[in-house]
């Protein structure tokens, strides 16, 4: 051990094995492999003219949160794909607690220094307005976010 890696933070790559895939039972790697519980939607065209095939499944229950992912399909093999979930009153959100402090244990802090979810973010996801959390220099980059009603986890492969 160098000089220099007593002075780093414990928080730096805490887990450098650990992906956001590890999270899920369905291998979110090789959607292919699920194609009979995925519907294809309507093609969409990006701005640079490119063709996306966009898929859509609710057959799919993940973390008790998640029930939809939808992906969408580049010709050069990258998916973007989102699971997302509806808020409701009575829902419990411990899942979506864990989710986010395991993230940290494995992360460490999110790309604007977040750490474990603080009780004061309950009342901002009730208020819609709740950040969420973002890893934008992992290896497999990804962000959980409010959008309205909705919480969506997106992927970028």
């Amino acid at each position: 051990m160098g000089l220099f890696n007593i002075f780093k933070s414990k928080e730096e790559n805490i887990n450098p094995n650990y992906s956001i895939f590890d999270e899920f039972k369905i291998d979110l790697r090789n959607l292919d492999k699920y194609a009979d519980d995925f519907s294809e939607m309507d093609d969409e065209t990006n701005s640079s003219g490119e063709i996306i095939k966009v898929y859509f499944s609710t057959s799919f229950k993940e973390l008790d949160l998640f029930d939809s992912i939808e992906y969408y399909d580049f010709r050069n093999g990258r998916k973007n794909i989102f699971l997302d979930f509806a808020l409701s009153n009575d829902m419990d959100i411990t899942p979506l607690v864990k989710l986010i402090n395991r993230l940290y244990k494995n992360l460490g802090k999110d790309d604007i220094g977040k750490k474990e979810f603080e009780d004061k973010e309950m009342q901002q996801i009730t208020n819609i307005t709740w950040l969420g959390r973002s890893y934008s220099k992992v290896k497999t980059p990804f962000s959980i976010s409010q959008t309205g009603g909705m919480i969506k986890l997106t992927i970028w492969t």
